[in-house]
């Protein structure tokens, strides 16, 4: 009987993997990496953390410390849009970018600060604060689309407001 008979492979035939063996190798390659991923932000997260309520550290390093729990916190939610299969993910992206623009005004606001030793009564920090709230009201309204619940938005709009005013009175 020849070696294609009831279908037997050929004994010298390169054998192929199965697709799902690929595709279960390669999630579990992806799994390893985003475990490492998460461990990298938790890693920085708690040395920023630490590096900020150290008492050994002047107010400057307590600054960029400041600015990179703010860093920390922004790659979580953009890792987590990435990796974490969120629903509605448009709208935690403009949850992220609100993040990124505070962390963008701490940024130039302490380059301002302290390398061009200007205390400025406006600039382009102002502009990243204030962007701030329309990407997180966007953010909110795009979350609460499918089923509006509108005491949910409406507490959540009070909150936003309320911050934004607070701010606001620190900008001024």
């Amino acid at each position: 009987m020849s070696d294609r008979s009831a279908g037997a492979e050929p004994q010298n035939a390169e054998r192929r993997p199965d697709s799902s063996s690929v595709v279960a190798s390669l999630r579990g390659a992806s799994a390893r990496s985003s475990a490492y991923m998460w461990l990298a932000i938790l890693g920085f997260g708690i040395a920023a953390v630490a590096a900020y309520y150290l008492p050994i550290f002047s107010s400057d390093t307590r600054a960029v410390a400041y600015i990179a729990v703010e860093a920390a916190a922004v790659a979580i939610v953009f890792a987590t849009i990435r990796f974490g299969h969120v629903a509605r993910p448009r709208a935690w992206a403009l949850f992220g970018a609100g993040m990124l623009s505070v962390m963008l005004g701490d940024v130039v606001w302490l380059w301002l600060t302290n390398v061009q030793d200007v205390v400025p009564n406006t600039s382009l920090a102002d502009v990243f604060y204030l962007a701030e709230y329309p990407l997180l009201i966007v953010g909110v309204l795009l979350l609460f689309r499918a089923g509006l619940d509108r005491a949910s938005v409406l507490d959540t709009l009070i909150v936003t407001t309320a911050a934004f005013m607070v701010v606001l009175e620190f900008v001024v």
